[in-house]
């Protein structure tokens, strides 16, 4: 489902929206990604986000999505999806 990338881009586009809605300038773009990356970013997440889909689904539901995203149309929805 590329979650690490729709997430990362998620975050920095939520960023660029605070940043530019603050009226704060864009020389702290750096740091805000590096301190959401430290404390919220994805490899701090990704367990969380397992036990989420590990208590919604079965192991054999899991690997039949899985299988679905590893076709042509699983990646088409993957790359389609906000």
């Amino acid at each position: 489902m590329k979650l690490e990338t729709s997430f990362t881009q998620t975050m920095e586009s939520m960023i660029d929206l605070q940043l530019q809605q603050l009226g704060l300038p864009e020389q702290l773009r750096p740091v805000v990604l590096d301190f959401f990356e430290k404390y919220m970013g994805w490899e701090g997440l990704k367990d969380d986000l397992a036990e989420i889909y590990a208590s919604a689904f079965t192991a054999a539901e899991l690997n039949e999505i899985t299988s679905f995203y590893e076709t042509p149309v699983g990646q088409k929805v993957a790359e389609s999806l906000p």
